[in-house]
Formats: structure tokens, C-alpha cells, sequence
């Protein structure tokens, strides 16, 4: 596994000295970070929580349309 995935470039102003190149993804980090973003997942799809947002989430969006589509302001 390579140790530094890819650089994120960053603007002249921002580019330090020792990070010529930009900033350093690297290959342990971003692992960690898709195993925690899949065991946060996990653990909504278990408890139920997700399961329980996602209607309400839709409930709101398709809300916020209808007012759209009416010319009212959504609440």
C-alpha cells in the first residue's frame, strides 16, 4: 500500500514549506476514516435511527417542493 495516496493542492497563499506539494491523504488515514463512516452506518441501520430519519428527511424535502411549486415560501 503506497503511504501517501494523493496531495491536496492548496493555494499559493496557503502552500507552506513543508507541504510543497500540497496536503498528504495518506493510505492509513483515509482507511480509517471509510471504516469509521461505515461503522457510524452500521450502527444508525441497527438502532434504527436511520431508518427512522431517512422518511422524515423526505417528509421535509417533499414539503419545501410543493411550496416551491405553489409560489409560497417553504416554513
Amino acid at each position: 500500500m503506497r503511504q501517501v495516496l494523493f496531495h491536496i493542492p492548496l493555494p499559493f497563499v496557503l502552500r507552506a514549506e513543508s507541504f510543497p506539494d500540497g496536503l498528504p491523504v495518506h493510505g492509513f488515514g483515509a482507511m480509517l476514516f471509510l471504516v469509521f463512516v461505515a461503522v457510524v452506518l452500521i450502527v444508525l441501520t441497527l438502532t434504527g435511527i436511520y431508518l427512522w430519519m431517512i422518511p422524515v428527511m423526505r417528509k421535509r424535502r417533499s414539503a419545501r417542493q410543493r411550496a416551491l411549486a405553489q409560489g409560497t415560501s417553504p416554513a
